[in-house]
């Protein structure tokens, strides 16, 4: 036999499910939050290949992806200040920083010089 506290629990549910998938609000958080994480995610997607210098690149290009997009969102211009970008920007670096290590840095400095005598 159920108990029911959970058969209320589970009403609430169903409830609190339709008045979300109705909420013009809550879908435009959706789409905002898919907006900003989705240049990280072609990042990620697209490193598949053993170049360095292109996931430095990448990485670059998706900073501005994400501030782009937050920017847009919260309707402010390129030298205004986002707390919002802040805090994301800031999560970023510190993974990238994790990451990075100063002997990737010299592998990238090597293929850089490597294919400017190779040219």
């Amino acid at each position: 036999m159920i108990d029911g506290t959970y058969i209320g629990m589970m009403m609430w549910d169903k409830h609190n499910l339709l008045k979300r998938v109705l909420d013009d609000l809550w879908w435009d958080k959706i789409n905002y939050f898919i907006a900003f994480t989705d240049p990280i995610y072609d990042m990620i997607r697209d490193i598949d290949t053993p170049s360095l210098h292109l996931v430095y690149d990448m990485w670059d290009t998706s900073i501005k992806n994400v501030k782009s997009a937050i920017y847009r969102y919260e309707g402010k211009r390129e030298n205004e200040q986002s707390l919002f970008y802040d805090v994301v920007h800031q999560i970023l670096e510190d993974q990238w920083n994790k990451s990075n290590t100063p002997l990737q840095c010299l592998a990238l400095f090597e293929s850089k010089v490597i294919s400017k005598f190779m040219l």
